[in-house]
This record gives structure tokens, sequence and C-alpha cells, in this order.
């Protein structure tokens, strides 16, 4: 694996840029990992993977100053990497300890969002492969997701319902959301 470091200055909204890219060769093909952090209130790291025929991006963003904890928050972008094909099943991710120095983040937290993701289903974690996404693919639906879902879904419902959002809007809004997921980045 090798790394190279470069830092820039953004002038226009004052950001400093740290960019870290990974090399490493799988298999047939070359992946390129591209991690940028933008040390400010939010923290964006953008991890790109070059193929033979095309360039898959993959934008994890976490926002430090976010109620939701960081490890839900990697959590769920990796989810969201798989949901839009940017993952793909069998797909090498950084390790526990890479990922956290990148980020600058506890590798705790790193660590906490992929065995979550592992005991999900999401990910395989292997001594000498490392961590990869669930070469079966995303688990499938069954009557305990159900379950998971509803009581997920009960409350942002309610509370949309409470701040006087219609169901038109409310179902017109999920579509949106789920019609870019399945979609991905293809346009």
């Amino acid at each position: 694996m090798h790394a190279i470091c470069s830092t820039h200055y953004n002038s226009i909204d004052r950001s400093c840029i740290l960019i870290l890219k990974y090399r490493l060769e799988l298999k047939s093909y070359l992946s390129s990992f591209f991690i940028c952090i933008l040390i400010n209130s939010c923290y964006t790291t953008y991890i790109t993977y070059i193929t033979i025929d095309k360039v898959d991006k993959m934008y994890i963003q976490l926002d430090f100053e976010s109620e939701i904890p960081i490890y839900e928050q990697l959590k769920n972008e990796i989810i969201i990497g798989i949901a839009k094909k940017q993952l793909l099943p069998g797909e090498r991710l950084p390790s526990v300890r890479a990922l956290a120095s990148d980020i600058g983040i506890n590798l705790h937290t790193v660590n906490k969002a992929y065995q979550q993701l592992k005991q999900e289903g999401y990910l395989l974690i292997h001594r000498q492969r490392g961590v990869v996404v669930n070469p079966d693919g995303a688990p499938k639906v069954d009557k305990l997701y159900e379950k998971k879902l509803t009581a997920t879904l009960r409350p942002l419902i309610a509370d949309s319902v409470c701040r006087g959002m219609s169901k038109e809007s409310y179902l017109e809004l999920c579509k949106i959301i789920y019609d870019e997921l399945e979609k991905g980045d293809q346009k």
C-alpha cells in the first residue's frame, strides 16, 4: 500500500483539505482510495475507486457537530455506498486503523461501525484479506428487518404528520430518495 499526502488550502471557504491517496492492486484491476478531509465543522471523506472500465466515486460525509454519533454516520454512509453500487460485493475497504487515521477519529469508532455492519451482514472481516463488502451482497428483507424498519419509520412519519406534511409529499420524498439510491451514480 502506497500513500501520498498533500494539503490544499481553499481560499473560498477557508478550509484546509488533506488528501491521502492509497493505491493497491487487487486481482486484475487497480483501486485507488482518495481520502479528503475538510478540516472545518463538517469533515468529508472522498473515497474514489478506479477500475479498468470506469471510475466509481464514493463520498462519505461525517459531521462532527451532529447529534448522530460518528460511528452511526460512518455506518450509514457505507450502507449508502453499498446501495448505490459504489461499493461492490467483495470490494476491499480500508483497515480500521487506516480509516481512523485518515479521518482523524478514534480507531474504536471505526471498529464499532465495522462490527455493527458485520453483525448486520454488510461486511466480512478476515484476518488476511481485511474488511470486505459481503461477497453474497446485502442481507435480504425478513420479518425482523420489517419490524426494525417499522420502529424506525414510525417516529419519522409521526413528526412529519405533526409538522403538517401531507401523505403525498412524504411518499414523494421517499420515492425521490429511493430512486436516487437505486440509480446510484449512473447518469
